[in-house]
């Protein structure tokens, strides 16, 4: 009688920890499966103490995409990576580069000087496309002055026509004068004589305006500042 009842008692202890097991498991699975995963993941960091992880991957992953942009975009040719004239969005500005030739930007339209008589030549023959508006001084030797005109407007706006004429009337012989007359045109009306020196081109037609030379140290390291 004894054993009989020290096995019952037993069986009775074992069956009452099944119970609670199955109530608490039951109590687990219902709460969880009544949860969507955000709210259990949130359960399981206010049971562990854990903070959730900042996003911090879409952050690296965007700046490789723009130095890689900035890197593809710097050897030449249109500039891709540059605020598109006439539009409000904002890129970033990546100059153009070609050997014998400056390059300046003035309101997101880049401007491209070249350095002397044969990079005159390359830049408003081979470099500047057709559309592509040209600047140089009247009456004396300079530089050839080109604006990259990536929406093949009619024209550009008077800012940044006065300052590729300032450009041209610096980059010449003019350079020390108050005012200089500057021919202003579009490549596909600049052409070369054959025979004729290096930088010496001829205009189908241009049209002309007068400003003073603009030093682009100053002017566009104050830009910058802004």
């Amino acid at each position: 009688e004894r054993r009989v009842f020290v096995w019952c008692a037993m069986a009775l202890r074992r069956l009452a920890v099944a119970m609670t097991l199955c109530i608490a498991a039951g109590r687990l699975s219902g709460g969880l499966l009544q949860k969507t995963p955000s709210r259990v993941w949130r359960t399981f960091l206010g049971r562990t103490g854990v903070t959730k992880p900042t996003p911090i991957s879409n952050k690296i992953f965007g700046t490789s995409c723009s130095l890689h942009s900035l890197r593809g975009a710097g050897s030449g040719g249109p500039v891709t990576g540059a605020s598109h004239p006439n539009s409000n969005e904002k890129e970033v500005v990546v100059l153009e580069k070609h050997k014998g030739v400056r390059t300046f930007i003035e309101d997101g339209w880049t401007i491209l000087v070249g350095k002397n008589a044969v990079d005159n030549d390359n830049l408003s023959l081979n470099i500047g496309n057709a559309n592509d508006f040209w600047f140089h001084v009247a009456g004396c030797p300079g530089s050839h002055v080109v604006v990259r005109n990536p929406n093949q407007d009619s024209d550009l706006p008077q800012s940044v026509k006065v300052v590729a004429a300032g450009l041209a009337a610096w980059y010449s012989k003019a350079k020390t004068s108050s005012k200089a007359s500057v021919h202003y045109t579009t490549c596909k009306h600049v052409s070369k004589v054959r025979g004729s020196p290096a930088g010496q081109v001829l205009l189908a037609k241009y049209k002309a305006l007068s400003t003073g030379p603009l030093n682009p140290e100053p002017y566009f390291a104050s830009k910058l500042k802004k």
